[in-house]
Formats: C-alpha cells, structure tokens, sequence
C-alpha cells in the first residue's frame, strides 16, 4: 500500500540521518579515518550497485593528492581516501554525480 511504502521510506531516510549523527558526533579519537571507511563499507555491503574502495596512504601519494597528504600530517592516524560508486542510476549516459568531504 502506499501507506507502506511512505513508511518505509521514513524508515531509510531516519536511519540514513542517525548514522550521519553518529559519524558526526562521534569523537574522533573513537572514528579514525579507517574505522569510519570500515563502517561505511560494512553499511553498504549489502547493496549489490554500490562498490566501496578503501585507499590506503600508499595509493593517494601515487595518485599525487600531495594537499590531502598535507593536511594528514596532522593527525597520528594515516590517511584513508573512501571512494563510494553508485551502479544504480537509471540512465548510464548521465554523468556521475561527486560528493566530496573532508571531515
């Protein structure tokens, strides 16, 4: 029913915004950089058209990021680049829409 359906989609849009608070309310001595990828890739596993690529400090000098380096020396954890890709678009001639954070 479409009552259903609209429940259900309050459900993911309410649990999509409780992870958003979690990683964001979280110490970051709790969420390091590879243990916010590893739980971003534990939530997204299920999902047969998303692919996750954790890249570790090794492929972001070979891809000479040297300004994100830069900021990583800052902190005692290495840096980890999460690279998230959504298969699922209807339209495979659209161009990818880039979400780009730094936490």
């Amino acid at each position: 029913s479409a009552e259903s359906e609209a429940w259900q989609k309050g459900v993911i849009y309410a649990e999509g915004q409780n992870l958003a608070r979690y990683l964001m309310e979280a110490p970051a001595n709790y969420i390091t950089p590879i243990k916010f990828a590893e739980h971003i890739e534990q939530k997204l596993r299920s999902f047969s058209n998303v692919k996750v690529h954790i890249r570790p400090e090794s492929w972001i000098a070979t891809q000479q990021m040297g300004a994100f380096l830069s900021v990583a020396k800052g902190s005692a954890e290495p840096p980890i680049f999460l690279e998230i890709h959504y298969l699922g678009g209807a339209n495979t001639n659209d161009p990818p829409l880039v979400f780009v954070g730094k936490g």
